[in-house]
């Protein structure tokens, strides 16, 4: 199948006027706070769809050889290829869009493509010249309330610190969902949580069950050509608090340390030989309503494996899960007792030319059956206060939740 393609006014439409103007059911959004990356990706008209549990890579790949797409383009970023999501308990859903818009920030500017049809890509364009009034954004929200207790996330918190005093786990990542009504369409949350909420990866799926709309700061890892990178998420204080205190806290110091070591051994169990490097360490970046620790770890892929097999080495992240990671999992299932769905899992694209992007599913409100529902965690370790623990999943959601209650 060919794609066709016709280069749009780049100051004339936004993300938002696109979808907007040319959304259908199934549609998304993938897009970055100004400065944090080249691209924004509007998906329109869905022609294909997996989803299922399990082996998500395989899957991807047979999509990928049941759906040959002809392309060569400059700017082409996801089209023709499969954008979704892998829960944390590995069930995913992916589709390849028909159509899309592009918007390169980098070169500035933008275009319309289309799989198959020439001709589909003259009625999008006349559709999206249409004159175009976005409605003001009106939600109303009931009240919030905690599936777990602060004092029950206390318990889970000394029930996990019990597990480290055995031995079985050094940080074990705990969370609790935050849930709400909500009344309004959920793409209106979206424009709300962007101009809100800027992050390094926002996202919006309008799904026939529910809609997710996300403000990420974290990626899984990203592969580009032969480069793997992942940059690790681990320390947080209030915006407001002292930055140099969160630095020295040893607390702080020692679950980073632990997770960047736990990012390098992902990365480097499908990298070349002393290829995995520490690029930067514990670098306070300020969020919206936190400061993180974040640190950069890359490494060159080793030619046997490939971009799915680097995803998997790495998922789910160690920054929402624990270690060592597996018997963090193990730990996760009993203590919760509820499946966590998509926290803790990852919003995948991939490219044709063979590159991956992805980013953890947190500071995302999942919109289904007029419930709005945040969920959020803290790294537990055996020295963590679990009132502070408590309060710091509450920081965390937050992010979202206040956008919600403004309304």
């Amino acid at each position: 199948m060919k794609v066709y393609f016709k280069e749009i006014p780049f100051d004339q439409f936004t993300p938002i006027t696109a979808y907007y103007a040319l959304a259908t059911k199934g549609s998304c959004i993938l897009e970055s706070a100004p400065g944090s990356g080249r691209f924004s990706f509007v998906g329109i008209d869905p022609m294909a769809k997996i989803e299922g549990v399990g082996n998500y890579p395989e899957a991807l790949r047979t999509m990928m050889e049941d759906f040959p797409v002809e392309i060569d383009h400059p700017s082409a970023l996801y089209t023709g290829a499969p954008i979704g999501f892998v829960t944390f308990e590995k069930e995913y859903f992916f589709q390849i869009y028909r159509s899309s818009v592009i918007f390169d920030h980098e070169l500035g500017k933008a275009f319309l493509a289309t799989i198959g049809r020439e001709e589909e890509v003259e009625r999008l364009f006349h559709k999206l010249n249409r004159p175009l009034l976005l409605p003001d954004i009106q939600l109303s929200f009931g009240s919030i309330e905690e599936d777990v207790s602060d004092e029950e996330y206390c318990q889970m918190v000394e029930g996990a610190k019990e597990f480290m005093r055995r031995g079985d786990v050094y940080q074990v990542v705990l969370s609790r969902k935050f849930q709400a009504k909500m009344d309004g369409d959920p793409f209106q949350l979206y424009r709300a949580v962007r101009m809100k909420v800027p992050a390094p990866y926002l996202f919006f799926f309008d799904l026939e069950d529910r809609a997710v709309i996300g403000a990420s700061p974290e990626k899984v890892i990203s592969v580009e050509g032969d480069r793997i990178e992942a940059a690790p998420i681990a320390g947080t204080c209030k915006n407001g608090e002292s930055i140099e205190a969160l630095l020295k806290d040893p607390k702080e110091t020692m679950e980073h340390v632990m997770l960047v070591d736990l990012a390098r051994n992902d990365i480097g169990a499908v990298s070349l030989p002393g290829s995995v490097q520490v690029t930067e360490f514990k670098k306070a970046v300020k969020f919206p309503s936190v400061t993180h620790l974040v640190s950069k770890v890359v490494g060159k892929l080793d030619p046997q494996f490939d971009r799915l097999d680097a995803f998997q080495a790495a998922f789910p992240a160690g920054t929402l899960s624990g270690a060592p990671k597996k018997r963090a999992q193990e730990l996760l299932f009993n203590m919760e007792k509820k499946k966590r769905g998509l926290y803790g899992g990852a919003i995948l694209a991939l490219t044709r030319k063979g590159d991956l992007a992805s980013c953890i599913v947190i500071r995302t409100a999942v919109i289904q059956g007029g419930m709005m529902t945040v969920q959020a965690g803290a790294g537990i370790v055996l020295d963590s206060n679990p009132q502070k623990e408590a309060e710091e999943t509450r920081n965390k959601a937050s992010t979202l939740l206040k956008v919600a209650t403004c309304f």
